[in-house]
């Protein structure tokens, strides 16, 4: 328990001096990797309704209830140890193409994250569901960090890119071994 608090004293501080505030952002964790992202104003987080859905991390915009979600953002780190994020991109896209034959991928261009990373981002649509996707993908160590806008609404769509970006650009990495926080 002393560690835990440790733990989340130091997380809480650092971030504090990265100019984010405690409850608008979220800590993302695998075994190798620990990031945060802001949260967009008036979002939310639900990692059980996440668990439903089958999506990690997320924080989704505005919902009246769980069955009218239409817009939401997850994210997840891969480690990576051997390929650049170019050669990860190209794979991840030609494993999305095969899957989806008929889907559209344009490049959007570059952002810079608040670690100091460049995000790379994409356009994604045709959908079999004619849902559009953003996502945008940064490296930091030996992760790649994946941030996805999904929408089911080009309304959505619309609106919330701005706050898609914001959350892209906040990324900020922490460390490679969050096991190692306490001891």
């Amino acid at each position: 328990m002393r560690n835990h608090l440790i733990i989340v004293l130091c997380l809480y501080l650092s971030l504090y001096s990265y100019n984010l505030q405690a409850e608008n952002f979220v800590l993302i964790h695998g075994e190798n990797h620990l990031y945060s992202l802001l949260i967009p104003d008036g979002w939310m987080t639900n990692r059980t309704l996440a668990q439903r859905l089958g999506i990690p991390a997320p924080f989704f915009s505005h919902p009246r209830n769980e069955s009218n979600i239409k817009t939401f953002i997850y994210s997840y780190g891969y480690e990576n140890r051997d390929q650049t994020i170019k050669k990860f991109i190209k794979i991840s896209q030609n494993r999305l193409q095969n899957a989806l034959p008929k889907i559209h991928i344009d490049r959007k261009g570059d952002v810079k994250t608040k670690y100091g990373s460049r995000a790379i981002l994409y356009h994604y649509n045709n959908f079999r569901d004619n849902h559009v996707e953003d996502v945008a993908f940064t490296q930091a160590k030996n992760i790649i960090c994946v941030i996805v806008l999904s929408t089911r609404e080009k309304e959505n769509y619309e609106k919330q890119y701005s706050e898609f970006l914001k959350t892209v650009k906040s990324f900020y990495y922490i460390s490679e071994s969050p096991q190692s926080f306490g001891k």
